[in-house]
């Protein structure tokens, strides 16, 4: 409504419904591979001189469940706002926006073995003859000790190391909470537009075998806290003005029709999460160790804040790596939370030049230069970092640590976003 007329309040909401994505890549197209539709068959103890006469088995099945549930993934929407009509021709517009998700799909583990299982004595191998350690490295093959027998189980996407078998429920939320201003001109020699948002985007995305709450909300991947771009036209004035010298024909064709065009942004970087592994270990192993779990990675311990400040940030040393230690056995992967590391942001200049050259005195016609610039000050945009620690199996030393003789080490910034180099493109254009 309109407090005045310079002043207008608005506010709104909606609710969202979500259907289940069925696309190649979505949720419901993956119990096309499920028994008996697809059966994948196994050899055990052969070789290729042997592969026409072994006999292939079908342990373990690998499935793919979805919950019974049959829960609708819901979003609502809701926002309120200010708009005022500023001096300058400026519109101000302040507002509050928020979004609540439910029943969102989530990843759970499915068939997972518990934690602590691979130290248990009657998950040990009696075959391997030697003294039985009850620390992960004389346990059995994991599927044999599973919930339930003669199924896979597992999750990849969360650090295991079994089959990457997913178990879709609607467990899932997010909420997103924003401050947002802008402020536009778009009348007289100086246009601009101008965004600031100050936001917080926190959800689950996977599961977790006994807290999925209090192991895995924290920052989305999409989260960007802080955000600035602004977009700019201005119209140069031209030196040929009536009375001067200037004001003739070649000095109208020359003075006359420049404008400057830009659009800047800024950003903050996407959030990471650490991870570790152990020297001469593989991650089934040092999951069996430091969790009991094949299926359940450990976390990193955090003992301070790794986010080092702006100015203390280079190359080598994006985050503080002292921070950084390996989980103690007895972990069930909640050693610290998930993305706690703010990655590399963004920092971009497009800018572009054009002039005019009218066709004729009389005539709506002209031709136009365009010297066009994008990231002008060849800012370099790196796009993330070595966030995989390794630490000695023994003395729980980090050996990565990125330096000038490891370049690519554990810390370091190590890739460049796409086309984040400066690109000047010319073009003409005529206008009929």
């Amino acid at each position: 409504f309109a407090v005045n007329d310079k002043t207008v309040v608005r506010a709104g909401g909606a609710i969202f419904y979500e259907r289940i994505a069925t696309s190649a890549i979505g949720y419901t197209t993956n119990y096309l591979t499920n028994p008996p539709d697809v059966q994948l068959s196994q050899m055990f103890y052969g070789n290729l001189s042997t592969i026409a006469s072994s006999g292939a088995t079908a342990f373990p099945l690998q499935i793919t469940p979805l919950s019974t549930d049959g829960k609708v993934p819901t979003t609502y929407n809701f926002s309120g706002g200010i708009q005022r009509e500023l001096p300058l021709n400026i519109l101000l517009d302040v507002s509050y926006v928020g979004t609540q998700s439910r029943h969102l799909v989530e990843n759970i583990p499915f068939n997972a073995v518990p934690f602590g299982s691979a130290w248990l004595p009657e998950n040990q191998d009696p075959t391997l003859g030697r003294p039985v350690a009850f620390d992960g490295t004389t346990t059995l093959p994991v599927n044999l000790y599973r919930p339930y027998a003669g199924y896979g189980g597992g999750n990849t996407i969360l650090g295991g190391a079994g089959s990457s078998i997913a178990h879709y429920t609607f467990g899932g939320s997010a909420n997103y909470n924003a401050l947002q201003i802008s402020a536009d001109r778009r009348r007289g020699r100086l246009q601009f537009g101008a965004t600031y948002t100050w936001s917080k985007a926190l959800g689950t995305t996977v599961g977790h075998l006994t807290d999925t709450r209090g192991a895995n909300y924290g920052l989305l991947a999409l989260d960007r806290s802080h955000g600035l771009t602004f977009n700019y036209i201005y119209d140069i004035p031209s030196l040929a003005k009536p009375g001067t010298w200037l004001d003739t024909g070649l000095g109208r064709q020359i003075f006359d029709g420049w404008q400057l065009s830009g659009l800047t942004s800024m950003s903050v970087g996407s959030p990471l999460t650490l991870d570790y592994t152990l020297t001469q270990t593989g991650n089934p192993e040092r999951n069996r160790r430091i969790t009991g779990s094949e299926d359940m990675a450990p976390r990193v311990v955090l003992t301070c804040n790794p986010n080092l400040p702006h100015g203390e940030r280079d190359l080598l040393r994006y985050i503080d790596v002292s921070c950084v230690q390996p989980a103690p056995k007895g972990s069930t992967g909640m050693d610290s939370g998930i993305n706690t590391v703010r990655g590399p942001g963004l920092h971009t200049w497009d800018v572009s030049l054009f002039k005019k050259f009218q066709l004729g005195a009389e005539s709506a016609r002209y031709l136009q230069l365009r010297v066009e610039t994008f990231n002008l000050f060849n800012h370099t945009q790196w796009g993330t970092m070595n966030s995989v620690a390794q630490f000695d199996r023994t003395t729980g030393a980090l050996l990565n640590a990125a330096s000038p003789t490891n370049r690519d080490g554990f810390g370091a910034l190590t890739q460049t976003r796409a086309n984040s180099q400066r690109i000047i493109q010319l073009a003409a254009k005529i206008y009929f």
